[in-house]
């Protein structure tokens, strides 16, 4: 199960960075881009957040089960808060 979970965090964090290939890629600005790079941006954390995860219990060997956890958590409490401020910049778009 360790192996499947590695592999399933790699996909996570390869999506992600095709995500930014794509955004990079497109001819999108202003605005909309920004948005765009905000959203991918928590898109890479959430993905990094869950390789950490279990690189820090598989890799590591991290003991102590509670500080892992706190660390996850807040690694994607600053990935949903990427994607927060992503999403609240697309408001912008209809003052425009």
């Amino acid at each position: 199960m360790e192996l499947v979970n590695l592999i399933l965090d790699l996909i996570l964090v390869s999506v992600a960075l095709w995500m930014i290939v794509v955004i990079r890629t497109s001819t999108l600005g202003s605005v909309f881009g920004k948005a765009l790079s905000w959203i991918s941006a928590g898109a890479i954390i959430l993905g990094a957040a869950h390789l950490l995860e279990t690189l820090t219990f598989q890799v590591f060997h991290l003991k102590d089960v509670a500080l892992g956890e706190l660390l996850h958590r807040l690694i994607v409490l600053a990935g949903f808060g990427s994607l927060v401020i992503g999403f609240l910049s697309l408001r912008q778009l209809r003052r425009t």
